[in-house]
């Protein structure tokens, strides 16, 4: 998860137990399954120590993709509502598989990018998107049209694409 660029990890859930259910004992499906029941629980405290010790290290890294690329979430939204959905797969279903993977075969790796950020953390310095620490020379707007950033305050609208969303 580290190497996919997954730099926080959360234990979802504790399940409890009774010990006449035996062991595992009663599971939910969308946990870690870490306690008691479980045959390396008295050895999960170092690694549990480990991930937060790497964790703590890969958060105070600096970002260096070469590209961000504007995922709309309003539009994913409203085309295909709130409940249950998978953010991933939608996504792909909205902008395609294809702009990704002609990013990673010509050696880019990329953020994804979306209006809440661009509104709230992104700015526009030196012509390169800055979001947090991280410095992005590009920015792509559609899945077919990039755009190089502007020093323009109004950079949103200075990067709007005929046939692209806009909010």
């Amino acid at each position: 998860m580290f190497l996919d660029g997954i730099n926080h990890i959360v234990n979802s859930g504790f399940p409890s137990s009774p010990p006449q259910v035996g062991r595992p004992g009663w599971v939910f499906y969308a946990e870690t399954i870490v306690n008691q029941n479980n045959i390396w629980w008295p050895h999960y405290r170092y690694l549990s120590e480990y991930v937060q010790r790497v964790q703590s290290l890969l958060t105070l890294g600096v970002a260096m993709n070469q590209v961000a690329v504007y995922v709309p979430l309003a539009d994913v939204y409203a085309q295909f509502g709130t409940g249950s959905l998978n953010m991933d797969v939608e996504i792909e279903k909205h902008l395609g598989l294809e702009p990704f993977l002609a990013l990673r075969r010509a050696g880019y790796d990329f953020d994804l990018i979306n209006d809440c950020a661009l509104q709230t953390v992104a700015r526009v310095e030196e012509g390169k998107l800055r979001a947090g620490d991280a410095f992005i020379p590009l920015l792509s707007c559609s899945a077919h049209v990039s755009c190089r950033l502007n020093h323009s305050s109004d950079w949103p609208s200075s990067c709007a694409v005929e046939g692209s969303s806009s909010s």
